[in-house]
């Protein structure tokens, strides 16, 4: 059976349909026909197709409206997110981030960091020097000291309308 989103009938749909219409138009009412072992009248015939014509057509029926439905989920689903939120940030300023109270509203309070070990210390510091000596990363005091100096480069415009750009000094280390 091919994906069906509910908006046109199966082909099983339509044999059925189709088997319908011709009962109705080629069978005349008062005859008899033999299906499986079985006689049927032509209003039992159509009995027979219409009710299984009612379920495929509720099944259609079914996927359209779960497609609908589907559709304004996903439509809501930004809008729901957002507000949850914002009401979360509510409920945080009321109860408090670490607050148990929280839970009673689907959200779970805030993870407190464990604090870290003597050796995570040594690493992390480690790591900052090993990063810093890389990337030439300054203090505080060096990096004002490099905008100060950066900031100032030295201009002149020649009679000729030539310009000259001076860079700076370099700026002294504070080593």
């Amino acid at each position: 059976m091919a994906n069906n989103n509910g908006s046109k009938p199966t082909a099983e749909q339509s044999r059925i349909q189709a088997a319908y219409t011709g009962t109705e138009a080629q069978i005349p009412a008062k005859s008899s026909e033999v299906v499986g072992g079985v006689s049927y009248t032509q209003p039992q015939l159509l009995a027979k197709l219409s009710g299984y014509l009612a379920t495929y057509t509720a099944v259609q029926s079914a996927r359209l409206q779960l497609t609908q439905a589907i559709a304004a989920r996903t439509a809501a689903a930004a809008d729901a997110k957002e507000f949850l939120k914002d009401f979360k940030a509510t409920l945080v300023a009321q109860f408090g981030r670490t607050s148990t109270q929280l839970t009673q509203f689907g959200f779970g309070p805030a993870k407190v960091a464990a604090p870290l070990t003597a050796a995570q210390k040594v690493l992390k510091a480690a790591k900052a020097a090993a990063t810093r000596a890389l990337l030439g990363t300054k203090g505080t005091k060096e990096k004002a000291d490099l905008v100060k100096a950066a900031a100032s480069p030295t201009v002149s415009v020649g009679s000729d309308g030539t310009i000259s750009i001076v860079p700076p000094p370099p700026a002294p280390s504070g080593k």
